[in-house]
C-alpha cells in the first residue's frame, strides 16, 4: 500500500521511534496494535490472507528475526536450504523475483534443482500443505530454542508479538497456530528455521540432490522406490509438527517430465535473448520479442510447471526493450492468471494506459474474475505512477474507475483516494472525501492518505476548506500527515535529512517518480525560505514531469 509520504516522517524519527518502543517493552507496557487483513488471491479463487502490521509492529518484529539470522544461518544443517532474507536495495528490477526471501537464494535454488534434471532419472517436487496457516508456535518456540542461543524473555516476546498478530476471527478464542503472512521477512525467516529438522533428517539419508527454499522442496533421485523413500520420509518428519505435503502438488517427474516443467529449454533461450539482444540492441529485441510470445502462447508454454515464470521474465524484457505484446494477451494474464497480475499492470504503466485498457480491465471487476484486495491496489497503483493518455474520454474514464472502486470495501477506498491525487482538483477530492468521511475518519490508514492531499489542497487554494475537514475528522493519521507537510512547506532546516531523498529520479518508475515522492515536492516547492537554487535544481532533474499528463507539480 503506496504512503502518501513514503513514512518519511518515520524515517526521520526513527531514533525517537525506537527510544519509545525499547522503552515500552521494558515497562512490559508494550502491545500488539491492531492488524488488517488482506486477500492475494493464489489460484482459482483460493487466496493468501496477508496482515498489515503497523510501523511498530513491523519494525520490531522485524529486528527480533535479523537478530536471530546471523545464528540461524551459521546453525543450517544442509548447504542445500535457500532461503536468506532480503539486501533490501532497489538498484535493479529482476525477472525472476521470488515472493520471498533474497533473490540470490531464489536463482541458486533454481540452479540447483535445474542440475538435478541433467544429473537423475527422476525428480521430485513437492510442497507443503497450507504451511504457514499450520505452524503451532509451541513447536516454533521448541525449535528456535534448540537452534540459536537466546534469553528465554526474548522467545516469550516473540510468541507474544506474533499471537498478538495472528488471525482471530471476530472474537473467536486465540489459538496460536498459524505464522502471519506480512511482507516482510521475519515471518519467512522464522518458518524457514522451522524447517531444520527436515533438513537434518534428508541430510542423515544422505541424499546428495536435494534443495528447499521455504516450503518448496526438490530432490533428484534415480529410481520409483528411492523417490518415494524420500517423500515418505520428508511427511512423516512434517507428521511430527502437525504438518503434512501437499498431496496434490507432490510428484515425480521423469528426466522429460522435469525439463518440461522446469522450463529448461525455454529459460536458456531467454537467457540468449538477454545476451544477445536486452543487453546489447534493445530496438531489435523489442522486435523479436513479440513473435516470441506468440509462438510459446501457441503452444501453451506458459499454462503448466514454471510457466507462470517464464511468462514474468518475458514481460519484464517487453518493459526494458519496450516491446509491443498483444494487449488481449495482457488483459488474458490479468483476468485469468493471478500471478501475473503485478507484472501486466507494470507492463501497461509503462507502455501507457488508454481508455480501452480501462474499460478492459474494468470490466474485469464487474465479471467477478476478481476475488480479492490485492487487484485494485495493484491496478490503482500501476495508474498512480504510470504513462498514461492524454484528454477528456480520459478523464471521464477515470472518474468512472473510482466509481467502481468506491463498491470494493476499505481497499476499494484506498485506491480511488490514492487515484483522486493525480487525476482530481482540490474541490473535486473534498467533496469525496466529505462523501466518505464515516469510512476514514476512524482508520489511521486511509487517515494518512487523506493527509496527504495537503499540497494539492494548496496548490488549488482550498487549504482553509480541507483544513476544516481533517480538523473535524480527529483522525491522528490525517493530522499528522498534514502537519508533516506544513513543516516541509515553511520550515527550511526541517528540509535537510528529506531533500536529499526526494531530489533525484527513480528510474524503475515509468514516469521517473513515485507517488509519495511526488506529493512531497509540492510542498518542497511551496517553502519560500528554501534558496531558488535549490529550487532549480530540482526542477531540472524533474522537468520531464512537465510532459506527463497529470502529473505536473505546482512551481516546476
Amino acid at each position: 500500500m503506496p504512503d502518501p509520504i513514503d513514512h518519511l516522517d518515520v524515517n526521520i524519527q526513527i531514533d525517537d521511534i525506537c527510544k519509545r518502543i525499547v522503552s515500552k517493552i521494558k515497562s512490559g507496557e508494550y502491545s500488539v496494535s491492531g492488524t488488517k487483513r488482506y486477500l492475494v488471491e493464489k489460484s482459482k479463487g483460493l487466496c493468501r490472507q496477508m496482515t498489515l502490521p503497523s510501523i511498530e509492529d513491523a519494525l520490531t518484529l522485524q529486528c527480533l528475526a535479523d537478530a536471530f539470522w546471523n545464528e540461524i544461518k551459521s546453525k543450517s544443517p544442509s548447504k542445500n536450504a535457500f532461503f536468506e532474507p532480503k539486501d533490501h536495495t532497489f538498484s535493479k528490477t529482476l525477472d525472476d523475483i521470488p515472493e520471498y526471501g533474497s533473490i540470490k537464494a531464489w536463482l541458486d535454488f533454481q540452479k540447483k534443482i535445474i542440475g538435478f534434471s541433467k544429473k537423475n532419472d527422476f525428480i521430485v517436487i513437492a510442497d507443503i500443505a497450507n504451511y504457514y496457516d499450520f505452524i503451532d508456535f509451541s513447536h516454533l518456540r521448541n525449535v528456535i530454542v534448540s537452534t540459536v542461543t537466546i534469553r528465554e524473555p526474548v522467545i516469550d516476546f516473540l510468541m507474544y508479538m506474533l499471537s498478538g498478530m495472528c488471525w482471530k476471527p471476530d472474537y473467536m478464542p486465540t489459538r496460536d497456530v498459524g505464522m502471519p503472512q506480512i511482507d516482510i521477512d521475519a515471518p519467512r525467516l522464522l518458518a524457514h528455521c522451522f524447517l531444520f529438522e527436515l533438513d537434518a533428517v534428508v541430510e542423515d539419508m544422505q541424499f546428495a540432490n536435494y534443495a528447499r527454499f521455504m516450503d518448496d522442496i526438490d530432490a533428484g533421485v534415480d529410481n520409483i522406490a528411492e523417490a518415494k523413500k524420500i517423500i515418505k520420509s520428508i511427511d512423516l518428519t512434517l507428521q511430527t509438527r502437525q504438518l503434512r505435503l501437499n498431496a496434490g502438488k507432490t510428484r515425480i517427474l521423469t528426466y522429460r517430465e522435469a525439463w518440461k516443467h522446469f522450463k529448461v529449454l525455454e529459460n536458456a533461450i531467454l537467457d540468449l535473448f538477454q545476451k544477445k539482444y536486452i543487453e546489447k540492441d534493445l530496438q531489435l529485441a523489442a522486435q523479436r520479442l513479440p513473435s516470441l510470445v506468440l509462438k510459446w502462447h501457441k503452444r501453451r508454454a506458459f499454462d503448466d510447471g514454471n510457466g507462470e515464470k517464464i511468462l514474468k521474465r518475458v514481460i519484464t524484457f517487453a518493459i526494458k526493450s519496450g516491446a509491443n505484446l498483444d494487449r488481449e494477451f495482457i488483459y488474458d494474464a490479468i483476468r485469468l492468471r493471478p500471478n501475473i497480475r503485478t507484472s501486466a499492470f507494470r507492463y501497461l504503466s509503462h507502455e501507457g494506459f488508454s481508455v480501452k485498457d480501462l474499460v478492459r480491465i474494468n470490466d474485469i471487476i464487474k465479471s467477478g474474475h476478481v476475488c480479492d484486495d490485492s487487484f485494485v491496489m495493484e491496478y490503482a497503483k500501476a495508474i498512480c505512477v504510470g504513462k498514461v493518455m492524454v484528454g477528456n474520454e480520459f478523464t471521464k474514464m477515470m472518474l468512472k474507475t473510482i466509481e467502481l472502486f468506491e463498491t470494493e470495501g476499505f481497499y476499494g477506498l484506498y485506491a480511488a483516494l490514492i487515484i483522486l491525487y493525480r487525476f482530481a482538483k482540490a474541490k473535486e477530492i473534498i467533496q469525496f472525501l466529505k462523501k466518505h468521511e464515516d469510512s476514514w475518519r476512524h482508520d489511521d490508514h486511509l487517515g494518512r492518505v487523506v493527509g496527504g492531499f495537503a499540497p494539492i489542497a494548496r496548490r488549488d487554494g482550498e487549504y482553509t476548506e480541507f483544513s476544516n475537514v481533517v480538523l473535524k475528522s480527529m483522525n491522528r493519521g490525517a493530522k499528522s500527515v498534514q502537519d508533516f507537510h506544513y513543516r516541509v512547506r515553511t520550515d527550511v532546516s526541517f528540509l535537510s535529512p528529506i531533500i536529499g531523498k526526494v531530489s533525484s529520479l527513480d528510474k524503475s518508475f515509468p514516469c521517473g517518480i513515485r507517488l509519495g515522492k511526488w506529493l512531497v515536492l509540492h510542498s518542497i516547492l511551496q517553502n519560500e525560505g528554501l534558496p531558488e537554487s535549490k529550487k532549480a535544481k530540482i526542477k531540472s532533474v524533474f522537468k520531464g514531469l512537465k510532459d506527463q499528463p497529470h502529473f505536473t507539480v505546482a512551481g516546476l
